[in-house]
Parts: C-alpha cells; sequence; structure tokens
C-alpha cells in the first residue's frame, strides 16, 4: 500500500538527474504522474542521455512532450566549458549561444549541442540525427559566418526545424489549444442563442399580452411576414446586437421563430399563468369573483357528462377541489344548464353550493341577436 502511495506521489523530481559540473540552469519543474518508457523509468535532461520522444510508448509521448516543453532547452551555464583542441586551436561551446539561439541545448556528459524543438517533435527515427540524438560538436563550424551549421540548421521559414519551434509554442500557448478555442467559442454562441431566444420570448409575451395572433405568411419576400416576424424585425433595427444575429442572419438551426418554438414558449407561459392563478386561489372557501382564462382542452363530443370529466380533470391536476367550488356560470344551452342532467346539475350533485349563474355575455349575445 505504502508503495502504491509513493508512485503516485513521483513528480518529475524523480525523473531528472542533476549532473554534476552543471552549476545553474533555468529549470522550471512541473508535476508529472508516472511517466513510463519502454526502456526506463526515468526522464533525463540531459540531451545525450535522454530517450527519444519517439521511442516512448504511443499513449505516453504527449505526455513526455508536455513535460519536456514545460522544462525547456537543457541550458546549464558552466564557469567553464570543455575545449576541444582542433588542430592548433582549443575551441569549446559558448555561452552566449544561447542568446543568439534560443533553441539550443548543451549536454555535460557528451559535450556537445542538441536542438530542443526538433527533439519535442521528432515523430521517428531522424535522417540526420546531428542535432536530435548524435549531438553537435564540431565548434569551428558555428562562427563560420552564413556557413554556421546553427544556420544551416534552422532552414528556411518552411523548414522541419521552424515547423518544430512553432509547434513548441503553440503547445506552449494553452489559449490556442483547441479545447480553449472551442470553449470560447461555445461561450460566445451561448450568448448568442439566449439573446437570440430572449428577443423571441418578449416578442411572444407581448403579442399574447396584447391577445395577438403570432403567426402569419412568413415568407422572405411577404410584405407582412406575420406579428412575431414583425416585432422581431422592430426590435432588431432598435438594438444593433440583436440586428447582428436575428432571423436571416441566425443559423438555420438556431433561428427560435419555428412554430415548434412558438407552441413551447406559449405552453411555458400559460403554465406560468396557471400556477399564478392557483397561487392566488390556494386553500381559500371564499374569494372575489375575478374572471380569468385557465386551459384550452379537446373534447370528443359536448355531452354533460363528457364535459364534467374534463373540467374535473383539469381542477384536480391542478389541485383544486370541486368540493370548494361557489359558482358556475355557462351559456343557456340544454346540455350546460339542464336542472336534472345538464352539466351545472352534475357539480351541484358533488357540491351544492356551486350555484349555477346564466353567463351575462351569452345573454347580451341573445338580447343583441
Amino acid at each position: 500500500m505504502e508503495d502504491q502511495e509513493r508512485k503516485r506521489a513521483k513528480t518529475i523530481f524523480s525523473f531528472f538527474k542533476k549532473k554534476s559540473g552543471e552549476e545553474t540552469s533555468n529549470s522550471s519543474l512541473i508535476p508529472l504522474s508516472l511517466v513510463e518508457t519502454s526502456t526506463s523509468n526515468e526522464l533525463d535532461r540531459d540531451p545525450a542521455l535522454r530517450i527519444p520522444i519517439w521511442k516512448h510508448p504511443d499513449y505516453n509521448q504527449d505526455e513526455v512532450r508536455h513535460a519536456y516543453i514545460e522544462w525547456g532547452p537543457n541550458q546549464p551555464i558552466l564557469a567553464e566549458y570543455l575545449r576541444t583542441k582542433t588542430r592548433v586551436q582549443n575551441r569549446r561551446f559558448q555561452e552566449s549561444w544561447y542568446k543568439k539561439f534560443s533553441w539550443l541545448e548543451y549536454s555535460i556528459s557528451k559535450d556537445a549541442a542538441f536542438c530542443f524543438p526538433c527533439f519535442v517533435f521528432q515523430g521517428h527515427e531522424p535522417l540526420h540525427p546531428a542535432f536530435t540524438v548524435d549531438g553537435f560538436s564540431s565548434w569551428k563550424r558555428v562562427n563560420n559566418g552564413v556557413k554556421c551549421v546553427f544556420l544551416s540548421h534552422m532552414g528556411g521559414p518552411v523548414s522541419t526545424h521552424n515547423n518544430a519551434v512553432r509547434n513548441v509554442e503553440a503547445l506552449k500557448n494553452i489559449s490556442v489549444h483547441i479545447d480553449k478555442v472551442m470553449n470560447v467559442q461555445s461561450s460566445e454562441e451561448i450568448k448568442k442563442n439566449r439573446l437570440r431566444l430572449k428577443a423571441t420570448i418578449d416578442s411572444v409575451q407581448w403579442l399574447t399580452l396584447q391577445g395577438c395572433a403570432l403567426r402569419g405568411c412568413e415568407s422572405v419576400m411577404s410584405k407582412n411576414r406575420g406579428n412575431l416576424i414583425e416585432m422581431i424585425s422592430l426590435m432588431a433595427k432598435l438594438n444593433v446586437e440583436i440586428n447582428d444575429i436575428v432571423l436571416e442572419k441566425a443559423p438555420g438551426n438556431a433561428k427560435y421563430t419555428s412554430p415548434m418554438i412558438q407552441k413551447d414558449i406559449l405552453h411555458i407561459l400559460a403554465t406560468k399563468v396557471r400556477e399564478k392563478i392557483c397561487e392566488e386561489v390556494g386553500n381559500a372557501k371564499f374569494c372575489f369573483l375575478q374572471e380569468r382564462f385557465f386551459e384550452i382542452v379537446h373534447v370528443k363530443d359536448t355531452t354533460s357528462l363528457t364535459l364534467k370529466k374534463k373540467i374535473s380533470k383539469v381542477l384536480t391536476r391542478h389541485n383544486l377541489h370541486i368540493q370548494d367550488l361557489r359558482g358556475q356560470g355557462y351559456d343557456g344551452a340544454s346540455n350546460m344548464r339542464g336542472a336534472f342532467n345538464g352539466l351545472q346539475a352534475l357539480f351541484r350533485n358533488e357540491c351544492e353550493y356551486a350555484y349555477y349563474v346564466h353567463c351575462f355575455a351569452h345573454r347580451l349575445q341573445l338580447a343583441l341577436l
């Protein structure tokens, strides 16, 4: 159990060994849990001793690559670098080369220079391994003007080296990673969708408050596309932010003006109104007389028994009890006002206080006709 905990607690410190003679380094260590390789359980910082990325297991290469990038190039600063005798001259690695070539690495164990970006993004065994596997130590070829071997290695704008440099910078720049970019884009789309939907909801709410029909001829070529579309168009003219995202400027699958969307919004509004009415009524046995539209239901016929069942079902669903009824109002048809089998009589059988009143609006209609 303790061995397992020690394994879980491993960080990148445990995978890198400090080499003798390495005085200072620009190292910035990061946590790396359980990085495994096919030949070793260690990551070595020295370019000449580390295992190439392409030799790590496929499932582990990205994690190893991130670890090395977080660490950065191995650029030890020594009091004096190893001298190599070339004919009559002694040459050695120069610390100043780090500033000229930021990608440069130095191996203390091999006294050789390596290329950090090329190592990190070498996906297979290289054809020219001088700067990634073997190392370069022919120092006389460095300060050689345009023939400088470091410049030759860098090559042109689309060379393998420069592509690797760009890949390293991209991997270090978290803000351009695809998951981050998608999150930003998703946030922007969510904001636009919410504003687009709010414009539709506000339009539907206003039209229903005024008792106006929503739909009409919704063709783009029509001069009058219906109250809802025209209302949204008016809102767009008054608000630039809305104008940029609604109707023809909205995605085809997110216009939020289809008949189905309109019905869903109306259903939500109706539910809210019913909840408010039920809240006002509560458990009261008596309340002030106020006519309120509550719900529309479909019936297969208009017999008093069918109507009684439908109305009772609606009241029960909203926790409104028939025993609390104190009045009924319908037209004067026999199926409604019948003294024995009419709708009002069926309710009176269950609640004797549900007195029937002939609807005054219907009475006025009969008088005018």
